[in-house]
């Protein structure tokens, strides 16, 4: 007995749809690059670190941790709502969890 082939489009469609929701909520493209404390080159910048000479990512914010320091030298980049989207999705997986756990 021969099977017959599936003629939709699965998972990859699904996938697709997802990867175009993330792409949306990702800022805009910014025409420059920014050179950032760790030597890497980034073009979505949070802020600006005096006492570093440089810009800090948002993945570098949550390792100097220069926020919870309330470092005066630091200056959030305007326009940088990409942390706050971080932060959300934390939140939301936080509930998630509790709720399977219940």
């Amino acid at each position: 007995m021969r099977r017959r082939k599936k003629k939709g489009k699965g998972n990859r469609h699904k996938q697709w749809l997802r990867r175009k929701e993330r792409m949306m909520q990702r800022p805009p493209k910014q025409k420059s690059r920014y050179r950032l404390i760790d030597g890497n080159v980034s073009r979505y910048p949070v802020a600006i670190c005096e006492y570093h000479g440089g810009y800090l990512s948002s993945g570098l914010m949550e390792t100097h941790r220069c926020r919870e320091r309330k470092c005066a030298r630091l200056k959030p980049m305007p326009g940088a709502e990409r942390e706050k989207g971080k932060e959300e999705k934390t939140e939301r997986a936080a509930e998630k969890n509790e709720e399977e756990e219940t």
